[in-house]
């Protein structure tokens, strides 16, 4: 009799850890679904159903987190900031792309820009771009200003140039009055150098 007890006992604490486990993956899953809305735990990891048949991941094969079922434009290079739409929203050309105190852009920097293009060409119209030119505090306030300026002017005429309406492009010199980086080491000079790409995008500007 007291075998027969223990083993019910044993049975019952069984099915109390099995009912916890389930519910601990059901209340995962529904948060999940309205937290996350993509199926991934905080860390990444694929979830799925509880009865392990449903596949609640959503693929992204470009990987830039908008999944392929929402993504405007599937494909997009590595590394570039997206809209909610999956499309190219930001563009930085570092300072390697151009020569000291020059304006003229070097070999290379078409990879940089080459998503961006494909999009247009696919239809994908930006409403505007913005393009802003960086330097660091080396030189004159003036003297940064235009250089900054030459060089944003630098890549409107590249994109022009392939096919992109200038009048919707803005071109701006910043000089070096907005630094992402320490300004006293060469490294953070460095990264103050550069020219950044916004693009700003309606809804209706995408098209199927």
């Amino acid at each position: 009799m007291q075998q027969k007890f223990i083993d019910s006992r044993g049975l019952g604490l069984a099915a109390l850890v099995l009912t916890l486990v389930l519910s601990n993956l059901q209340a995962e899953e529904r948060s999940v679904r309205s937290t996350y809305g993509r199926a991934m735990t905080s860390t990444g990891e694929c979830v799925h159903s509880v009865s392990g048949s449903e596949n609640l991941c959503l693929r992204d094969e470009d990987g830039d987190g908008v999944d392929d079922n929402n993504d405007k434009c599937p494909g997009t290079p590595k590394g570039n900031k997206v809209d909610v739409y999956g499309c190219i929203a930001e563009v930085k050309i570092p300072d390697i792309f151009f020569d000291f105190n020059k304006a003229i852009l070097k070999p290379g920097f078409e990879e940089a820009l080459s998503g961006l293009i494909a999009e247009y060409r696919g239809q994908v119209l930006p409403d505007a771009i913005i393009i802003t030119g960086h330097t660091d505090n080396v030189g004159s306030d003036q003297y940064n200003q235009k250089l900054s300026m030459r060089r944003a002017q630098a890549v409107k005429d590249y994109f022009v140039g392939m096919g992109i309406d200038g009048s919707i492009i803005t071109t701006i010199g910043a000089g070096e009055s907005a630094p992402i980086a320490d300004n006293e080491t060469e490294e953070g000079r460095s990264q103050n150098r550069r020219v950044l790409i916004q693009v700003k995008r309606a809804s209706d500007m995408i098209r199927q």
